[in-house]
This record gives structure tokens, C-alpha cells and sequence, in this order.
């Protein structure tokens, strides 16, 4: 802008000190000027940038730090005893049409091991312990004088020269039933001693389970005996064997 300088007339002045006429005095006018730029001015500049710049690099930083803290929460547990379940419901009876699976068969024990020492005929009441195991002592059979000829001509085994001896070795095999079942039965029957030494059944007293005496019986048919001998001639000898079958 241009400054325009107007000078005011000078009013004259006597010796006496007096003024004849004012004098004029000079005034500059002067329009907008620019503010001046002083010497620190650069330096300040740089220094605001500056700052800005830390300031950028401090606010990631400080929210790192300020952000990084999570909440800390803190868990209580607590131990709640429940009530224990109902018991499961009753399961249904089978429908009657279905199979019942019958258990696997059992091993079959050996035989047992009768031998026919126990057999003896060793039956004499005063021969104590001459029949041991499950068979007991014989029971003498006493002769009537109603017995038949043939009948008279049995002795039993006291009134003989000497017991007889077995010859066979046999085990008893009892039925396969009741060996299955390991099943004790008992009987007793009337063994006959014929003067040759074989071995016949006379009578089944008893038997229990009845299928016992159909196998007692054909064991003790199958055995071999010495000649029963009275006064020196073979004769034919009975006795009553009470048997008893254990496991």
C-alpha cells in the first residue's frame, strides 16, 4: 500500500514569541501492513512440528499401556450337591414266547473210582471195615425153613470157608444224568454170588433216583468173583449191599 505524507503550513513567529499565523506540523498515514516475522520465528515452527510428532508417537504408547490392562474377573466355585437319580424303571418281564438260553453243559466228572475191594465179599458183619467208601457193609440174609432147596443152598458170606476174591477191575459209571448234574442217589439191593463166581442180582430192594438200579445192577453183574467154598465144595452166597452215591 502507498503512504502519502501531508506537511501542515508552520505559523510565523514573532521575536516578542508570539505567533502570527499557526504552522503546520507533519503527519504520516499509513494503511495496513503485514505482521513482521521476527528471528525466533523459524525455530518455533520446527519445534510445533515437533510436538505434533511426539504427540502421534505417544498415543499408540500410552494406549497400549492403558489398554493392555484387562479387567481382572475373578471365579468363585461353589460345590452344590444334586440329588442322586432316580432309580431306572423296572425292565419289562420277558414276552413269553422268548427262548431262554439254557446254560452251557457242564464237563462230565471221571467216574468214580469204585473199585470192587469195596465190593468185597467181605461182607461178614465180624470183618469190621472190610467194605469202605459209599458202600456199606451187607446185611446177612437169614434162611427160613419155608426157602426152597435151591434157596437153602445159599450161605451167606460169615458162614463161608474164606471171603471170595474179586477178579475184575471195574469203576462204577454212574448214570449220565446224574453224573451231569453231579446227583446223589442211594439203593440197595440183593447180590448173589453163583459157585462159578459170576455175579447176579436177586432183587432191587430200593432205589433213589430209580434210574440208579438199572446201572448199579449191570455193574455188578459184570464182576468176577473166586468160588464161593463151604467145606471145601463151591457153593452160592448172598448178602444185602446198601449203596450210596456221593460227589
Amino acid at each position: 500500500m502507498s503512504t502519502t505524507t501531508a506537511t501542515a503550513p508552520k505559523k510565523a513567529t514573532t521575536r516578542a514569541g508570539k505567533t502570527d499565523m499557526p504552522s503546520q506540523k507533519s503527519f504520516t498515514w499509513r494503511g495496513y501492513q503485514a505482521p513482521k516475522i521476527g528471528k525466533y520465528a523459524p525455530g518455533g515452527f520446527v519445534l510445533s512440528i515437533l510436538g505434533v510428532a511426539a504427540m502421534l508417537i505417544l498415543v499408540p504408547f500410552v494406549q497400549s499401556i492403558t489398554g493392555g490392562k484387562q479387567d481382572q474377573m475373578t471365579v468363585r466355585q461353589f460345590d452344590v450337591s444334586l440329588p442322586p437319580p432316580p432309580p431306572p424303571p423296572p425292565e419289562p418281564p420277558p414276552p413269553q414266547n422268548e427262548q431262554v438260553e439254557e446254560p452251557p453243559p457242564q464237563m462230565q466228572p471221571p467216574p468214580m473210582n469204585l473199585s470192587l475191594n469195596q465190593l468185597s465179599m467181605a461182607i461178614n458183619p465180624g470183618v469190621g471195615g472190610a467194605l469202605a467208601g459209599d458202600f456199606g457193609l451187607g446185611e446177612v440174609s437169614q434162611v427160613s425153613s419155608e426157602d426152597t432147596l435151591q434157596d437153602i443152598q445159599l450161605f451167606d458170606i460169615a458162614e463161608l470157608d474164606e471171603k471170595p476174591r474179586r477178579l475184575t477191575d471195574e469203576q462204577f459209571d454212574a448214570p449220565p444224568r446224574m453224573r451231569q448234574n453231579r446227583t446223589p442217589g442211594s439203593a440197595k439191593v440183593v447180590v448173589i454170588i453163583n459157585p462159578d463166581g459170576t455175579v447176579r442180582v436177586g432183587e432191587v430192594i430200593e432205589s433213589n433216583p430209580p434210574e440208579l438200579a438199572q446201572a448199579l445192577v449191570a455193574y455188578l453183574e459184570r464182576q468176577r468173583y473166586t468160588k464161593p467154598m463151604k467145606g471145601g465144595q463151591a457153593v452160592s452166597a448172598r448178602y444185602i449191599l446198601p449203596f450210596e452215591l456221593k460227589w
